[in-house]
């Protein structure tokens, strides 16, 4: 696993995956999603990698809460194109 970017910045992805001896090493390219607007990342998308979302975290307090976090996972997959997402806390 690649280091891990924090607001789906593609700084740290891109240069990983267009340094062909660093692209063969990971298989599966991280971020974590706090405060920030999820986007796909082509780069990431192109090489073949898995995209896994490996850190957020909503307090789970209540009912509204509980569906804003349902609403992330669906929108880390579908709109970010997460292969897998992990909910860090609660």
């Amino acid at each position: 696993m690649a280091t891990e970017s924090y607001g789906y910045k593609t700084d740290m992805n891109d240069a990983i995956l267009n340094d062909p001896q660093s692209a063969a090493a990971v298989d599966i390219i991280a971020s974590h999603g706090y405060g920030f607007i999820m986007k796909p990342q082509p780069l990431v998308k192109k090489s073949g990698k898995q995209f896994w979302m490996t850190e957020h975290c909503i307090d789970a307090g209540d009912f509204n809460s509980v569906m804003k976090i349902a609403e992330q996972i669906h929108n880390s997959l579908t709109i970010a194109e997460f292969n897998a997402y992990i909910h860090w806390c609660n």
